[in-house]
Formats: C-alpha cells, sequence, structure tokens
C-alpha cells in the first residue's frame, strides 16, 4: 500500500512508524511495568500524514498483584487517572458541539 500510494514517502513513514511504535512501548513499560505484549494501530490521511489511533497491551495482571504491589497500585491509579481525562474531555466536546448550534 505504501509503495503505491506515497512512493517518495515510503521510506518516511516507516520510520516515523518503528519510531512511535518503540517510543509508546517504552513510555508505557515504564507506567505498566511487565507488560507483556502491545498493539498500536494507526490511521493515515490522504496526504500521507501518520495518526496514533489506538493502543492495546496485555499486562500479566498476576504478576503485579503478587510480585510488585506499587506497580500494581501505580496502574489502577493511573487507569482511573485516565478514565476521568476520557470523561471530562468527552464533556468539553459535547460542550464545544452544543455551542455551535
Amino acid at each position: 500500500m505504501l509503495t503505491k500510494q506515497y512512493p517518495e514517502k515510503r521510506k518516511d513513514i516507516i520510520d516515523l512508524l518503528s519510531e512511535v511504535s518503540t517510543n509508546t512501548s517504552k513510555y508505557l513499560n515504564y507506567y505498566i511495568s511487565g507488560l507483556g505484549s502491545l498493539t498500536i494501530d494507526f490511521i493515515m490521511d490522504p496526504h500521507g500524514k501518520i495518526y496514533l489511533f489506538y493502543v492495546k497491551g496485555w499486562e500479566n495482571k498476576t504478576f503485579l498483584r503478587k510480585v510488585h504491589r506499587q506497580s500494581w497500585n501505580r496502574y489502577v491509579t493511573n487507569s482511573i487517572h485516565y478514565l476521568y481525562y476520557l470523561y471530562h474531555r468527552a464533556l468539553e466536546a459535547k460542550e464545544e458541539i452544543n455551542g455551535m448550534d
């Protein structure tokens, strides 16, 4: 696909995908130790610009609970903070949309 649609940007796009994937996994590994695997989805606009779309990891929760209680607590706390953030972002977006009417 990249070769057909963006032959001149192919190498840059692959390099960017690799860099973002590596940095994302390093960041998540810092905050969620014991992360077993990671799925990262990207989307690309018609101009070849890359956007991080979705990240999902499968950590070994039993390992965190049994071996490293502090990491487990940090995992739960970060999850709660993230849900709080998403909730407020959704409220802000809803207010923006209502303001446009």
